[in-house]
């Protein structure tokens, strides 16, 4: 295909100590099916950096490795915020989101909700329908992604509305 000669440099990138770089080969090597990087993509799964680690669980997933889900899953109990966004793709899991939808931190909340209502799981409708009609707190939903764009999770931030209807 196309994108194979690209792959032995993609492949060099994952290797590199740049965080940045191995997220992004991460994401490429997942993004190609390069099934011959799955041995690179392992060890990054076990990096101390949240995003490269994330990322290549995903691409891991995207392989098709059966050992993907889990790992994902398993991050996203411990707190990995990108991983609860990553479980909207994984097939189960709805029972663990399910749970979270009462989660006393609002962007755990949030996350486990957009994640659902990817799946067109209607259980997550009752906690954006809050955020959307009864929230006042002034705050409004943004995503974040990493630097690679290849995972992303919902956070809550400060509206600055007020500060702009003050200076007018």
């Amino acid at each position: 295909t196309k994108h194979e000669e690209y792959l032995p440099q993609v492949r060099r990138a994952a290797k590199q100590v740049s965080p940045i770089l191995q997220e992004t080969a991460a994401a490429c090597l997942g993004a190609f099916h390069d099934d011959k990087s799955k041995d690179i993509l392992k060890k990054l799964s076990h990096s101390q950096n949240r995003e490269v680690k994330t990322t290549a669980m995903k691409a891991l997933y995207q392989l098709e490795e059966e050992s993907a889900k889990e790992m994902l899953f398993e991050e996203a109990k411990g707190g990995n915020i990108f991983a609860f966004n990553e479980l909207a793709h994984v097939i189960g899991y709805e029972d663990f989101l399910v749970q979270h939808l009462a989660h006393p931190e609002r962007n755990v909340r949030i996350n486990a909700a957009m994640a659902l209502l990817e799946k067109k799981n209607p259980k997550s409708l009752w906690v954006i329908e809050d955020y959307l009609l009864n929230d006042r707190s002034q705050m409004i939903l943004t995503p974040n992604y990493t630097l690679s764009k290849a995972c992303c999770f919902w956070k809550f931030v400060p509206c600055s509305f007020e500060a702009e209807e003050e200076e007018t």
